[in-house]
């Protein structure tokens, strides 16, 4: 679930700032656009897996935007720290890996990308991209995990 492992991040998440904390959350903006975003990949793509790959990257690429592809991966990392299940985190984590990079990508081709429609545009293309070529993982037994 979306929420797993936030309720127990609590504690850790004030030392990448709390307002940074709110974003990433399912409640924060990032964190909704990013699931509204995976579902959405969902229907459109049908794959098992889509929506799960599709909000992680979705939410790392935003959070590299506004913040930068560190702070991304500490949110990413302290979420992960608390989940119960070793397959979805290894398989999140891939996902974010993808997302800061496509992240990355875009903050070197735009000025300033946070806001930016263009940006915006490229967002979607970079993480549709990314689905279409199976750069994500979307199976906790896919074999670029190492299991």
């Amino acid at each position: 679930s979306p929420t797993s492992g936030w309720e127990q991040a609590k504690e850790a998440l004030p030392k990448v700032g709390v307002w940074t904390s709110f974003d990433a959350s399912p409640r924060g903006p990032i964190g909704r656009a990013s699931i509204e975003f995976g579902e959405k990949m969902q229907k459109e793509d049908g794959r098992k897996g889509t929506s799960e790959a599709a909000r992680h990257v979705a939410w790392q690429v935003l959070l590299t935007l506004k913040y930068d592809a560190k702070t991304a991966k500490q949110i990413g990392d302290i979420h992960e720290r608390y989940s119960d299940d070793p397959e979805d985190t290894a398989r999140d984590l891939y996902n974010n890996i993808v997302g800061r990079r496509i992240g990355r990508e875009i903050r070197d081709k735009f000025d300033d990308p946070w806001g930016n429609k263009e940006a915006a545009k490229e967002v979607r293309r970079k993480i549709e991209e990314a689905l279409e070529n199976d750069e994500v993982v979307r199976s906790k037994d896919d074999p670029r995990l190492g299991r």
